[in-house]
């Protein structure tokens, strides 16, 4: 695990058709997300990145 990068995102939001899909359509709340880093920590991964959970938000999507 030590030479193991993640980067575990916090940034998912339910966009075009996820709307349509119960089990998709929301954020991450920020106890599953910080559940998921200590998860992380627990197996060993201590290299990689992780974001704010405010990351979550529609306006850093590109305007295609």
């Amino acid at each position: 695990p030590q030479s193991v990068y993640i980067s575990l995102m916090a940034q998912y939001f339910p966009t075009y058709q996820a709307k349509h899909f119960t089990e998709l359509n929301r954020c991450l709340t920020p106890q599953e997300y910080e559940a998921m880093v200590d998860y992380c920590l627990e197996l060993g991964l201590e290299n990689g990145f992780t974001q704010e959970v405010a990351a979550a938000d529609e306006s850093y999507v590109p305007d295609f």
